[in-house]
């Protein structure tokens, strides 16, 4: 229906900063149809983001990409550390997890190694050898 020229042009647009709403007034294609072009492109419009202009998700991003810490962002922004926190945790693919997650791997895995040595004693108590 639309050419490769509308879709470019609009997921473009949208990556440029500019919502969704906006780019669908200008060109009177649909926003579902956009939204959905930006998806397929990985485009996320940071209009998205209730309460965050578009300079201080860029920010968010730049400084979590260079290793900043919640805190650090928070002061750098004028916001509490636990909107930073809520931010990152919501949008992963501005704020991927550090560390491969390797907090969460380490308390899983010191679960799945305690029902290890408890089912490793149970099958002791039958005489099994685990």
């Amino acid at each position: 229906m639309y050419g490769s020229r509308e879709v470019n042009g609009c997921v473009r647009r949208v990556e440029a900063g500019e919502s969704i709403a906006d780019v669908s007034r200008d060109t009177g294609i649909s926003e579902s149809a956009i939204s959905a072009w930006c998806r397929t492109a990985g485009v996320k419009s940071t209009h998205t983001y209730t309460h965050w202009t578009v300079s201080e998700v860029r920010m968010v991003q730049r400084m979590w990409a260079d290793g900043a810490s919640h805190k650090d962002i928070a002061a750098a922004l004028g916001r509490t550390v636990q909107s930073i926190e809520g931010f990152a945790r919501k949008n992963r693919d501005i704020c991927p997890p550090r560390n491969g997650g390797m907090r969460y791997l380490k308390v899983r895995n010191e679960a799945l190694e305690a029902e290890v040595e408890r089912l490793s004693a149970l099958l002791r108590e039958n005489g099994i050898e685990p």
